[in-house]
C-alpha cells in the first residue's frame, strides 16, 4: 500500500478528527496507555492550531482514494510522563 506523509490542511480537519476517533474507539477496547479516552479529543480548534502552527502531519493512502489513514502532531512538547521514560537512548529534548 503507497502511503504519503504531507503537512495537513484546514479542509482535513474532519478527516483527521475520524482518524482520531478511530484509534480513540481501539484504544477504549484494549488497553487505552495514554488514555485518550475523552470524547471530542481532539477537538476541531485544537486540530486547526496545530494546522497553523505547521505542526500536524496526514498520511494518506494512495490506494484507497487518498483516504486520510493517519495523523501525527510533530512538535517539541510532550507530556510528563515522557521524560520520566527509560529510553534506550540518552539525548536531549
Amino acid at each position: 500500500m503507497p502511503l504519503t506523509f504531507t503537512r495537513a490542511r484546514p479542509e482535513n480537519i474532519a478527516a483527521v478528527q475520524q482518524v482520531y476517533r478511530t484509534i480513540i474507539d481501539h484504544l477504549g477496547a484494549t488497553i487505552d496507555y495514554p488514555r485518550w479516552h475523552q470524547v471530542g479529543h481532539p477537538g476541531p480548534e485544537l486540530i486547526a492550531s496545530w494546522i497553523i502552527a505547521g505542526e500536524l502531519y496526514v498520511v494518506r493512502d494512495g490506494v484507497d482514494n487518498n483516504r486520510i489513514v493517519g495523523a501525527v502532531v510533530l512538535n517539541h512538547d510532550a507530556a510528563d510522563g515522557y521524560g520520566r521514560a527509560d529510553w534506550a537512548i540518552d539525548a536531549p529534548p
